[in-house]
């Protein structure tokens, strides 16, 4: 039985749960984010008890979902600016706010790798200095903050993205339609989103993100959530402006560019309500 699941029994049986066994599994010595498997969830699901599933979900509630951080990344903005010409080039910012969990914190450290440069670093308009080396960025906070605070930090950036990730595709530059058309695209699965963005790059750390993307006037930028605006900037070219609703993991966060078509299509719950949109963005000649 894994440590997760372990854990996970204990809590149950201190709700009222009679269960035998749940899923075995690989022992795991990683930090217990306290996030049931999906064969757990199916246990939960199953019980079917109210009383039950809300005892449980209080006693989760009360844990911590990652143990040992030092903060909790609540929001990320990320403002891109995304160029193949004359270099394959991301450039931006991104803010980043999180509550700190620590007693004292003077240091935040985030993942970004060391190839990409770094233009500046502010708390409000206070510059900060950092230390960098290992993929990490180690900023200088302006004070110690203490637990409940809310540090604010935002890293102006840019550079071209290294070739790593799942075959080499954590930023890629391409094309499609035999060469003929652009695509622009991450994948950052499991641990490469600091290939392209500087954050707190730990799954169980998700935050609320909004993506500012900035291409070239003849191509379209998709990423998370709901597309809020379209600014045709005067310049030749156009920020898409996403708005995410939920908390995601950093390796989710992502963009695809290129000259892309949109269907439409709608999502109709089967219990009533509002419906859905569903857009399907696509090259033209499929």
């Amino acid at each position: 039985m894994t440590r997760r699941a372990s854990a996970l029994l204990l809590t149950l049986m201190a709700a009222g749960w009679s269960i035998s066994a749940l899923p075995a599994g690989e022992g795991d010595a990683r930090p217990l984010p306290h996030i049931p498997t999906p064969e757990e969830r199916q246990i939960i699901r199953r019980s079917g008890d109210p009383a039950r599933l809300e005892a449980l979900a209080q006693a989760m509630a009360a844990t911590p979902l990652i143990p040992n951080a030092a903060i909790d990344v609540e929001h990320y903005t990320i403002n891109l600016a995304v160029s193949q010409q004359p270099a394959n080039r991301v450039d931006g910012s991104v803010r980043i706010q999180a509550r700190v969990r620590s007693s004292s914190l003077t240091t935040l450290d985030l993942d970004l790798y060391d190839n990409m440069g770094i233009v500046m670093i502010t708390t409000g308009s206070t510059p900060l200095s950092w230390t960098r080396g290992g993929n990490r960025l180690h900023v200088t906070l302006d004070r110690a903050y203490t637990a409940g605070e809310l540090i604010d930090v935002t890293i102006a950036y840019g550079g071209t993205p290294a070739t790593n990730g799942l075959s080499g595709s954590a930023f890629t530059f391409k094309t499609h339609n035999a060469g003929l058309s652009p695509i622009i695209s991450s994948l950052s699965e499991p641990t490469y989103a600091p290939v392209w963005w500087p954050c707190v790059d730990d799954p169980a750390d998700k935050a609320i993100v909004d993506m500012n993307l900035t291409v070239p006037g003849n191509l379209v930028g998709v990423s998370n959530g709901r597309l809020v605006a379209t600014v045709a900037n005067g310049n030749g070219t156009t920020t898409y402006q996403w708005r995410s609703s939920y908390p995601i993991s950093t390796y989710l966060v992502s963009v695809a560019i290129s000259n892309y078509v949109t269907l439409s299509d709608d999502y109709f719950p089967a219990s009533g309500g509002p419906p859905m949109p569903i857009r399907h963005w696509v090259y033209p000649e499929n």
